[in-house]
Parts: structure tokens; sequence; C-alpha cells
């Protein structure tokens, strides 16, 4: 009865554990930013493309696109906001930047991001 309990025990924990998703935060390689986009309704209201395959190294982020989530709805829009003037003086410097997204944390299957780097 002991060992029906303790397995029991286990294999709750293990289910519980597994329903709970993890952040999975990617480094992207540099790019450079090649347009930026505000939307009133969707990609979190604003984003920007940049000039690599961002899902060769984030498989479940779609495209060339990043979304800075500038609506609010997975961290401070000020963030976002900020992220969004990042990009967007590196689009007219012409200055690379690098990013990291969170593949768990997605506007329209585009991943958001969680830090920006301008080079």
């Amino acid at each position: 009865m002991k060992k029906l309990i303790t397995l029991a025990a286990l294999v709750g924990i293990t289910m519980g554990t597994s329903l709970v998703a993890s952040a999975e935060i990617v480094r992207l390689p540099p790019s450079n930013i090649t347009a930026v986009l505000i939307d009133k309704e969707n990609f979190g209201g604003c984003m920007a493309q940049v000039d690599i395959d961002v899902s060769e190294t984030a498989p479940a982020c779609g495209g060339s696109y990043i979304t800075f989530d500038c609506d609010g709805d997975f961290q401070d829009p000020t963030i976002g906001s900020r992220f969004l003037e990042m990009a967007q003086v590196a689009y007219v410097t012409g200055k690379g930047m690098r990013f990291s997204v969170d593949t768990n944390l997605q506007h329209n299957g585009f991943c958001v991001a969680t830090r920006a780097d301008l080079k």
C-alpha cells in the first residue's frame, strides 16, 4: 500500500510540473532592423522586422518579426515602448541589434522580445 501511495504521489508531481509552462529565452544572432510596425489591434501593438529568419534560431517563433508587446499583455508596456524606440534608432542609424525572445510569449505567432541590445 505504501508503494502505491508513493507511486501516486510521484505521478501527481510529474503531471503537475509538466503542465507548468516555463519561459524559454532564446538569444538571437545579431541583426538589422528592416521595418517597424505599429498596429492598433494585432501583434501586441508594435513590432519590428529583422534581416534574419527568427524561426531558424527559435523554431516556435514566426518569420522575421519580433513583437515588443507595446500593449502590455506580457510585460510592462513601457518596456515594449523602449524596445520600439531602440528599434527605431537602429533603423534610422543603420546600427545592428541583438534580441532575446521568450518562445512561450507570442502575439499572432510572433515571439515577444525580453532583451534588446543596440550595437
